[in-house]
């Protein structure tokens, strides 16, 4: 499944400038400084950091636009005025409806067969013969078709996802079938854990380059693809505004309890239990402390099991 000419360019950009330049084939009509990204929900909850960095992008002076799998999980009147700006301007893969995914893959069979064929043949081998897998791999191949059918009509020339999920999955057959190509930011630790159902090898190996948030998100990556693939894997941590958050200094008051904040998605890859057990053995020695979790998920419960073990003054 690896595409043709995907290795021909392994340097990463050092810069902004050379990124573009790095993304974008030259000579290209398109505006030498547009990007596009491919997210699975956007504007979401949990996934500010990507409005940060597209809305920051655009303050450098790109020209980002952004496709998204699905509609924000954000209802439009809780919506913060930066948040309702990006919905208005994103493509919503999903929201085509099934009639306009149905004349998009008829329209490209009889006008690209080409492109229908690669498309299907690498979501077809994609299932590896599991009928559940299959199933799948049509479903994101029908997603892929519109994805590329809207990136040629608007003349993009190059994919970047975020996540290597079900949006990766899409987003590299869209780039079989259409021969456009794409980049990774690859987070984990999820697809880690069961790489041949994350496609995790092939999307990596089809990739013009990936970004790693951590050393350790690369050595994984290493450690599944051939040593040649390495070059293009680079690690740009996820940063924060210092500007923003930024911690008084001041004296603690006396009397007053030091508060302690966690904000995430409440599941085991987050690892708050582990902040807990960490925090038991600091009341053990005497620092006094409360924390607060804020968030939602599957390991409610096993947190709040935890507490009520404990003093619940101190969880």
């Amino acid at each position: 499944m690896r595409q043709a000419g995907s290795l021909a360019t392994a340097r990463y950009p050092s810069s902004r400038e050379d990124f573009v330049s790095h993304v974008q084939p030259s000579p290209d009509p398109v505006p030498r400084r547009q990007l596009l990204y491919l997210l699975s929900i956007y504007p979401a909850v949990s996934h500010t950091f990507f409005l940060n960095e597209v809305r920051e992008l655009r303050r450098q002076g790109f020209n980002v636009k952004v496709a998204s799998i699905n509609q924000p999980d954000i209802p439009a009147s809780s919506m913060r005025e930066a948040e309702a700006e990006e919905m208005g301007g994103t493509f919503y893969v999903k929201s085509s409806g099934a009639a306009w995914a149905l004349w998009i893959a008829t329209k490209t069979l009889l006008l690209r067969p080409a492109v229908f064929i690669r498309g299907l043949s690498a979501a077809l081998r994609l299932g590896r013969g599991d009928l559940f897998a299959i199933v799948y791999g049509l479903f994101y191949f029908a997603e892929a078709l519109i994805l590329g059918d809207w990136m040629r009509s608007r003349g993009h020339r190059h994919l970047h996802i975020h996540f290597c999920g079900p949006v990766a999955t899409v987003g590299m057959l869209a780039s079989i079938a259409w021969r456009l190509p794409y980049s990774l930011t690859v987070h984990g630790p999820d697809e880690f854990y069961d790489v041949d159902k994350f496609y995790l090898r092939q999307k990596v190996e089809n990739a013009k380059f990936v970004v790693c948030i951590s050393d350790f998100c690369r050595s994984q990556l290493m450690r599944l693809v051939d040593p040649i693939h390495w070059d293009k894997m680079h690690v740009v941590r996820q940063g924060i505004d210092p500007k923003v958050f930024r911690p008084a200094r001041r004296e603690q008051e006396p009397g007053k309890v030091l508060e302690l904040l966690c904000v995430g998605r409440l599941v085991a890859s987050k690892g708050q239990i582990i902040l807990l057990h960490a925090c038991e053995l600091l009341l053990a020695r005497g620092y006094s402390f409360r924390v607060h979790l804020v968030g939602a998920g599957p390991e409610l419960k096993l947190l709040q099991g935890f507490a009520a073990e404990r003093d619940p003054g101190y969880f």
